[in-house]
């Protein structure tokens, strides 16, 4: 789909791949599809109290009836005051109609890819106001079947507005699944005794290396002991219902069967639920309450709102694709992060006050115990997202009379100039210490 879109359109995926539209032009609604009010060509000025027949239209667009929804268009107002640029300022104080529309319908704003503002008004050559009043918004019935749903703001040609071209499956580049140690694996009793056989602690490596060691060795036959367990756990929650089911419908219903079938699929949906609830990063809401469609969603959502598509460089020139996309962050963080100046600062070092004392400075560079490795262990998040080597908090948390030697043991090495670069996990462990990580 390519092409400007002067009034909002409400499309409802059919069980085909073909997509039906069902459109209403201002004033009142005429059909089953909406209207967000007239197109910005009419002139009105947006904040001001509409005619009692474009209020209607407004309130009128209520579709919580389970479907799947998006609406597409120019809407002729703003959801937030920095979606404009020039021109009046915007008044907080106004009727928002559209807000108010998004938040009764549970509407999420899909976003964008490409320049800012979908319509500008010209004078004298120049762009002098400039405004974002074209956008795509969904439903979470739309986000679960296509949440790679997109936007991109095209060029604008012979009208004032961009045209907006919505994708809902752009093609994404396929890119091997990193290793992340599920928080639900620490609760199975087989998983303590996997961890102590692959957590060697009498090796004569450096403390360092059998670190490393140790992960490589956990993660492998972690990933052999997951697939063998758990790559099947949709399916059964499937086959349990159909046979709780099957059982119901049956002329002599079997008692104890169903109650093995249902704690059965308690813990299948258990397991589910966590799962999801890791990828969600949410923290203040405890499992156990049979949210994980909420979780699901919560995933969907961190994940539209991280998409990045295209981005512009220095020069305004678009970077598309992954890797030429990761490679222009790389650059430009590289660029950012990196000094040309001056390296002498004892001039300017010499007129400042010292703060810490003598005894301060002791305390701060005394040797640290295992206790606090421990406290600052247990600080890090237990649903945060893990570093490169995919063990987050929980890893360390649960198993922390496992571990505890080796990371203790490379903490030292590391503060006493006896270690090199310490893998991403240790360095939350210094920084937290208060000790320096290397850049």
């Amino acid at each position: 789909m390519d092409a400007k879109v002067s009034q909002p359109k409400k499309v409802r995926p059919p069980f085909s791949p073909v997509l039906r539209l069902s459109i209403s032009r201002g004033g009142r609604r005429r059909s089953r599809g909406g209207t967000s009010g007239r197109s910005s060509s009419n002139g009105r000025e947006r904040g001001k109290k509409l005619p009692p027949i474009e209020e209607e239209s407004w309130s009128h667009q209520s579709w919580n009836d389970g479907t799947p929804w998006l609406v597409i268009g120019d809407f002729n107002e703003l959801l937030w005051s920095f979606e404009k640029e020039g021109g009046a300022p915007w008044n907080p104080r106004r009727c928002h109609y559209l807000k108010n529309f998004v938040d009764s319908n549970n509407l999420l704003d899909i976003g964008y890819n490409g320049a800012r503002f979908t319509w500008y008004r010209k004078e004298f050559g120049n762009f002098v106001i400039k405004e974002r009043l074209d956008m795509g918004l969904i439903n979470d019935d739309w986000l679960l079947l296509w949440p790679n749903s997109c936007i991109t703001h095209l060029s604008l040609i012979t009208s004032d507005h961009c045209r907006l071209l919505f994708n809902s499956s752009p093609i994404l580049e396929k890119k091997k699944k990193s290793f992340e140690f599920e928080s639900f694996w620490a609760d199975d009793v087989e998983c303590l005794p996997l961890v102590q056989q692959n957590w060697n602690t009498a090796s004569l490596l450096p403390s360092q290396s059998l670190w490393h060691q140790n992960l490589s060795s956990c993660q492998t036959q972690l990933i052999k002991w997951s697939h063998e367990h758990f790559s099947k756990n949709r399916d059964l929650i499937k086959e349990c219902l159909k046979e709780l089911n099957s059982d119901l419908l049956g002329s002599s219903p079997n008692n104890e069967r169903r109650e093995d079938l249902s704690i059965q699929l308690g813990s299948l949906w258990s397991i589910e639920e966590k799962i999801w609830q890791q990828k969600s990063r949410i923290s203040w809401l405890q499992s156990g309450d049979k949210n994980t469609r909420f979780f699901h969603l919560t995933t969907f959502h961190r994940r539209q709102r991280n998409q990045i598509l295209k981005i512009a460089n220095d020069s305004g020139t678009w970077i598309v694709g992954e890797k030429a996309i990761r490679l222009e962050f790389e650059t430009h963080f590289q660029h950012v992060f990196t000094s040309t100046g001056p390296r002498d600062w004892g001039d300017s070092m010499s007129v400042i006050t010292p703060l810490v004392s003598l005894e301060m400075n002791q305390n701060l560079m005394a040797p640290f115990t295992l206790e606090d490795v421990k406290t600052a262990a247990f600080q890090m998040g237990a649903l945060k997202s893990p570093g490169p080597d995919g063990f987050p908090g929980p890893f360390y948390h649960k198993f922390w009379e496992v571990v505890q030697r080796v990371l203790f043991e490379t903490s030292q090495d590391f503060r006493n100039g006896w270690a090199s670069v310490p893998p991403p996990s240790l360095s939350l462990v210094l920084r937290n210490n208060g000790l320096p990580c290397p850049h």
